[in-house]
């Protein structure tokens, strides 16, 4: 059907009527006036052409009462400002130029020609859920609203358009693949939600800024293209959708948001630039197949649950780190050797929690004793982990809850003869009862025991008499930390480094 095929006015309007459906051209002569044209047969048609003015009552009249119509032609119709007496809606007046919100909402609408006139406006949900096969020709329109298009299944394919866009605009269609222009810079909060079948996205790598929950649920968008240009990543932005690898190297990158790419089952690899990111909470939550994580170089905080229940992932937390939040490596069994940079100050609840193959914490650049929550290192056996911290600090650690159930590694004896065999000493079992040290080597014999202070000053050397235990009085000697050396009948040799 041709515009202008037909061309009828108000007065004279001629209806080419079937039994129980119709197509149908109407020209009006008064915005308005649509109801009196269809009247009664509005129920029943289904292609309906419109020319000449119309309003938002003329609008909203077919949203409610073609229930039949499938096919909607307003290419040659004008939309006016309607100022009426009666509310349409809640509202009495609506501007010209929009499709006001809702108008076509749930209706059985396949097809629709947007007006020709410059700078329409499509109202929000105006088309939410209807069944259109294909997205208007949108190149004329200058603003589409909230929800415009949401839950349509029929649009498979959406070519991004210069008009500003709202949220939520296609969320929880059927789309398939999108292309975005050089129009494209920023996407809305929600733009593509719950769109389970969106598989291809090309020309992304124009878009600078990403809105909280644009992709969530996009769980078959496997490859997205980050601009390097790009300075925000929304809250659960890529929530649950099925990237693989997450490239966004970025040094204008600023803010990473809460979750923004959680339960990502799929995802493997990740590295984050920027000089100064904001990370949120959760951001990779969850993420099972997670291995290498790059973060920010200058990043302030490892935020609460982070890499929580992503147990493969192996990171290193950048030097600029002051706070590390609850949870951020709860469940983390990969990470072997931790390195807590200098600058932290506090650790959340359970931060490391069930960090079960942890070996070794490189912590001698701090300058105090960081604050704990609670339960931080829950389900770790702190009795087999290393803690290395600077000599100046180690009395401290020694006496702070949580931290003195470690290994602590401790000061520099002063002898390069005197070190600890982290292999051998596991054979020597030993223990202080108030001032006295018991040894026991279970299977072997003791030779000789030295006993050292901490500057490698020998305080004692006691004779094994063939057993493979004894014991040794360290009431005279007032420094609390000591260097065992144990010699075994054989020459194997242990070290140990003890707090009284």
């Amino acid at each position: 059907m041709t515009h202008n095929t037909m061309k009828y006015t108000l007065a004279a309007a001629a209806l080419s009527v079937a039994a129980d459906a119709f197509a149908d051209t109407v020209t009006l002569a008064e915005a308005g006036t649509l109801e009196q044209a269809l009247s009664d047969k509005v129920a029943t048609v289904t292609e309906l052409s419109v020319s000449g003015p119309v309003n938002a009552a003329d609008l909203y009249y077919l949203g409610q009462n073609a229930a039949k119509l499938t096919a909607l032609d307003l290419g040659d119709a004008t939309i006016e400002a309607y100022r009426g007496t009666k509310k349409l809606h809640g509202f009495a007046n609506y501007e010209a130029a929009l499709i006001p919100a809702g108008a076509f909402g749930g209706t059985a609408l396949k097809s629709v020609v947007l007006p020709l006139q410059e700078g329409l406006t499509i109202g929000a949900m105006a088309f939410a859920n209807t069944s259109l096969t294909a997205l208007p020709d949108l190149s004329r329109v200058a603003e589409v609203d909230d929800g415009a298009f949401t839950g349509c299944a029929g649009i498979v394919a959406v070519t991004w358009p210069a008009a500003k866009m709202g949220k939520n605009v296609f969320a929880g269609s059927g789309v398939q693949t999108v292309s975005f222009t050089a129009d494209a810079t920023a996407l809305p909060a929600g733009t593509f939600s719950g769109c389970a079948a969106l598989k291809s996205v090309a020309g992304s790598d124009k878009v600078t800024s990403i809105g909280d929950q644009a992709f969530e649920n996009c769980a078959n968008l496997s490859v997205f293209a980050f601009s390097p240009a790009i300075t925000e990543v929304g809250a659960e932005a890529f929530r649950a959708t099925g990237l693989e690898k997450v490239e966004l190297g970025s040094a204008a990158l600023r803010s990473v948001g809460a979750f923004a790419f959680a339960n990502c089952p799929a995802l493997e690899t990740v590295t984050l630039g920027g000089s100064a990111v904001e990370l949120g909470e959760g951001i990779f939550f969850d993420d099972t197949a997670l291995t290498t994580v790059t973060l920010p170089s200058a990043a302030p905080e490892l935020s609460a649950f982070i890499l929580k229940g992503a147990p493969k992932a192996v990171v290193e937390i950048p030097a600029t780190v002051k706070t590390i939040g609850k949870y951020a490596l709860k469940d983390n069994t990969a990470i072997q050797k931790l390195t807590i940079p200098g600058n932290v100050t506090a650790i959340g609840d359970g931060a490391m929690e069930n960090m079960t193959s942890l070996t070794d914490i490189e912590a001698r650049t701090l300058t105090t004793v960081p604050e704990l929550g609670d339960q931080v290192w829950a389900g770790v056996d702190q009795s087999k982990v290393w803690l290395m911290v600077a000599d100046e600090l180690h009395g401290q650690f020694m006496e702070a809850p949580q931290w003195r159930d470690f290994k602590v590694d401790w000061p520099s004896s002063g002898q390069d003869d005197i070190e600890v065999n982290k292999t051998d000493q596991h054979n020597l079992l030993a223990r202080f009862q108030g001032d006295v040290l018991e040894l026991s080597a279970p299977g072997a014999v003791i030779a000789t025991v030295r006993l050292f202070d901490i500057s490698g000053m020998l305080l004692a050397t006691v004779s094994g008499n063939g057993r493979d235990s004894l014991s040794i009085d360290t009431a005279p000697f007032a420094n609390p930390f000591f260097v065992v050396n144990v010699t075994l009948d054989g020459g194997g040799t242990a070290t140990l480094k003890l707090r009284r």
